[in-house]
């Protein structure tokens, strides 16, 4: 199991550095691990916060892995920081038992590749599937 740490991801125009710092590791099962983005909002309540939560499935013939990602936009309005709105993600993959580590590796790594791709982007920013 790995040890919660600190996350960095780019910003939109792929260079500049973004730190998700760890702010809570998981107790274990349906207890999430956090990290939130401390330099995203002057106020911590408005700032972007990730979670990741992991447990069996139903028949524990798998693992289910539960993230969460709430992503304030915070306006400043007569010189009052504000929460324009929130940009909310889920996902949710759930992994058989059954495969071997191998088999698990390849296909987490095309799922998340493939939900990172340059067509799932564009048509998520567009708010349409593409047709």
């Amino acid at each position: 199991m790995a040890t919660v740490a600190d996350i960095i991801v780019k910003k939109a125009d792929g260079t500049t550095n973004i730190t998700f710092t760890a702010i809570a590791g998981s107790a274990g099962d349906k207890s999430p691990a956090a990290w939130r983005s401390e330099t995203s909002a002057t106020f911590r309540g408005n700032r972007d916060v990730v979670t990741l939560v992991t447990q069996d499935n139903g028949s524990k013939t798998a693992r289910r892995a539960n993230a969460k990602a709430v992503m304030p936009v915070p306006r400043v309005v007569n010189t009052v920081e504000t929460v324009a709105d929130k940009v909310v993600g889920d996902l949710s993959i759930v992994v058989p038992n059954a495969l071997t580590d191998a088999e698990i590796n390849e296909k987490v790594e095309q799922m998340l590749n493939m939900f990172g791709s340059a067509a799932f982007r564009a048509a998520i920013k567009a708010g349409f599937a593409p047709n």
